[in-house]
């Protein structure tokens, strides 16, 4: 009897700290993006995937990767941020903030800073959102669309 009162504090611990439902398990979202770069003046597409877990209540934390195209001059390369995102309003409304650097494949800085704040409108399976920020050398503003997988 006092082996089951031993026992059943930690049970319930451990069954406290399992992620309760899908919701609080990894998520997963393909990111499409177009943001225009205010210098040296061109437009961005990306392609993404974030990956993210939770840290508290409605907060997560995750990575994002991909690649990007660049309008003139032509150039390719691979974003890499650090992902804060919070989920507000019943988790229809998110807020994010991203830092990274981006590698550049083509001419130029081959190693960017990019710092930047999200938000949007989520459902279960789809986000869409602007995103603002810096992007070595200058400011860079754009949409997202993401889809859950």
């Amino acid at each position: 009897m006092k082996r089951l009162f031993r026992i059943l504090p930690l049970a319930a611990l451990a069954i406290c700290a399992l992620p309760r439902f899908a919701e609080a398990a990894a998520q997963v979202r393909l990111g499409l993006g177009a943001d225009y770069h205010v210098y040296p003046r061109r437009g961005l597409l990306n392609l993404t995937l974030a990956v993210d877990g939770p840290i508290a209540r409605h907060l997560r934390v995750g990575g994002r990767f991909g690649a990007l195209a660049t309008s003139s001059p032509t150039e390719f390369g691979a974003p890499l941020d650090f992902d804060l995102r919070a989920h507000l309003a019943g988790g229809r409304v998110y807020l994010e903030g991203l830092v990274g650097p981006w590698l550049m494949f083509g001419g130029g800085d081959f190693l960017r800073l990019h710092a930047a704040l999200g938000f949007g409108l989520q459902t279960s399976g789809l986000t869409f959102g602007l995103e603002v920020g810096y992007l070595d050398p200058g400011p860079i503003a754009g949409l997202r669309l993401g889809f859950r997988i």
